[in-house]
């Protein structure tokens, strides 16, 4: 009864605030073009080459990327103009929607990973186009709303994002960073075995930094544990104490990343920086980015490491074999 109440309630607020953010479109002709682009980490910044294709073929003056407000920073670095859709309250998310539509928005492009988003319905301009996401690898899924848009075919690697030089930084040498967690528990290596992972990269590599990155408070919790279970002078705990762009300079200008099906890969994998990702499922083919320096690691699911809190059978059974094979090959 609950759920459908909820599901009635938002229904309503979206109803009101469709009918009380229209207005009457201008007759002028614009150029103008509106990007939405309101998704996760991971999927903003994978994003980032098709919506620079996007922003040559339209020129850059034109174009307005509606985002999360945690996010800006990085369209920001890219130099975009900028739309935060951070209003939560009715009256206050009918002001901003009113405000948009008298923008005179010659064309919206949904380029969210999400097919469905319900705002959608919220922006009024005379064409809207919304990209067909499917199975495929990430990237190839940006083909056909580019084709439709540009009359280009791309391939995969003419879409992968090169980040680096926005995020470079000459005083970060000679790291290995770690992104300590991920979007959920089951996704995220059970304590112990983090602690294991650190104490062989600390053996192979006793002249590099150790970083620990993260955000929010359960992986505060996460990495007080570890802590308490190895200590070292080449550790050093950034998880929660800087920006999201401090964190992603780390990331970018890091001989190796390790992480998870998460955001920071994400961003690793755009700053063409080495890394590892531990992968939580069988099913990857989605976000597997079969590139020179990219590895991603998942266990056979055979003799996991128990733990009643962190991963999956797939995600606990990983070998620190494999990891080191991983490094092998990334000639860290």
């Amino acid at each position: 009864m609950s759920i459908k109440f909820s599901k009635l309630r938002k229904n309503i607020i979206n109803n009101l605030v469709l009918n009380c953010s229209k207005v009457r479109l201008s007759k002028k002709s614009s150029s103008k073009i509106l990007i939405i682009s309101n998704e996760a980490l991971g999927d903003t910044i994978i994003k980032s080459q098709a919506i620079k294709i996007l922003s040559d073929f339209y020129g850059k003056e034109n174009i307005y990327i509606l985002c999360k407000d945690k996010w800006k920073d990085i369209y920001l670095k890219q130099g975009y103009n900028l739309l935060i859709d951070e209003y939560k309250k009715v009256f206050k998310r009918i002001l901003f929607f009113r405000k948009l539509n008298k923008m005179n928005f010659q064309q919206a492009i949904f380029i969210n990973h999400d097919s469905f988003n319900e705002i959608n319905k919220f922006i009024q301009c005379p064409h809207k186009i919304t990209n067909k996401m499917d199975k495929k690898y990430i990237l190839e899924n940006y083909i056909y709303i580019l084709k439709e848009i540009t009359g280009t075919n791309y391939k995969k690697e003419d879409l992968r994002p090169d980040l680096k030089s926005l995020y470079k930084n000459d005083s970060i040498k000679n790291t290995i960073s770690i992104g300590i967690g991920a979007s959920n528990q089951r996704r995220t290596l059970p304590i112990e075995y983090i602690k294991n992972l650190i104490e062989l990269l600390l053996k192979k590599y006793p002249e590099k930094k150790i970083i620990l990155l993260g955000t929010g408070k359960k992986q505060v919790s996460y990495t007080k544990e570890l802590l308490k279970k190895i200590n070292h002078k080449n550790i050093i705990n950034k998880v929660d104490t800087i920006s999201l762009n401090e964190t992603l300079e780390i990331v970018a200008n890091s001989d190796l990343f390790l992480g998870y099906d998460s955001g920071l890969t994400n961003s690793a994998f755009c700053f063409h920086t080495k890394y590892i990702c531990f992968h939580w499922s069988d099913s990857i083919k989605l976000w597997l980015h079969d590139f020179p320096h990219c590895v991603t690691l998942i266990g056979d699911g055979k003799n996991p490491a128990k733990d009643n809190t962190y991963g999956t059978d797939i995600l606990n059974s990983i070998k620190l074999s494999q990891v080191e094979e991983a490094l092998n090959k990334l000639k860290i």
